[in-house]
């Protein structure tokens, strides 16, 4: 499973700021993860700047997430900018991806796939391009510079159902579940229509 983890940081006022790691829970970083884009699913809460302290403001405290919220500013906590903590307390989280890149040469190229309903199945979409494995590759942490496009089964090929959505992204996003698309759909892939990355290294 690919992890994507750091520390927490909140944009507000024009500013990145981190959260305060009193009664960080498992829940708090559920809500990040899926705010992010990631499978909520499998996150992991760490405190006590586990990913190092970041600088400048402290955006939220007490942080107490039920867990369903789709952005951290919806749970309850102090107040913007109201706490009484210090930066060696800075929250961070490990999120699990829903994406990944199977049957390559090397770890950063492979056909693209998804989890989807409890396992991996790979996308197909005839209209993939240069835009949308940029987006892979970043969501993925890969350098972005040189990101390819392969169409095809050149990374191997699936029998069984493919995913099959027409995603269409601008290539500034930060996850492909950003980027703009109508659902998607299993079905059997025409071999052609599987998608394959290389992203920089």
């Amino acid at each position: 499973m690919h992890l994507a983890e750091g520390r927490v940081e909140i944009f507000h006022n024009n500013e990145w700021g981190t959260v305060c790691g009193d009664a960080w829970t498992i829940e708090d970083a559920m809500v990040v993860c899926r705010q992010l884009g990631f499978r909520s699913e499998g996150a992991n809460d760490y405190d006590y700047a586990w990913f190092g302290e970041g600088i400048g403001a402290i955006f939220l405290d007490d942080v107490s997430c039920i867990g369903n919220e789709n952005v951290l500013g919806e749970c309850p906590h102090r107040g913007w900018e109201k706490h009484n903590c210090a930066h060696s307390l800075d929250a961070g989280v490990s999120c699990e991806q829903d994406i990944r890149l199977f049957g390559g040469h090397s770890y950063n190229e492979g056909r693209v796939e998804m989890f989807h309903n409890g396992g991996w199945t790979p996308l197909c979409d005839a209209s993939w391009g240069e835009k949308e494995s940029v987006v892979v590759c970043r969501q993925l942490g890969f350098p972005i510079d040189g990101a390819k496009a392969q169409i095809g089964a050149g990374f191997g090929h699936d029998r069984e159902n493919s995913l099959r959505n027409d995603v269409s992204c601008n290539g500034t996003e930060s996850t492909l579940q950003q980027c703009a698309h109508v659902g998607w759909e299993e079905h059997i892939c025409n071999q052609s229509q599987l998608i394959g990355v290389i992203c920089g290294k």
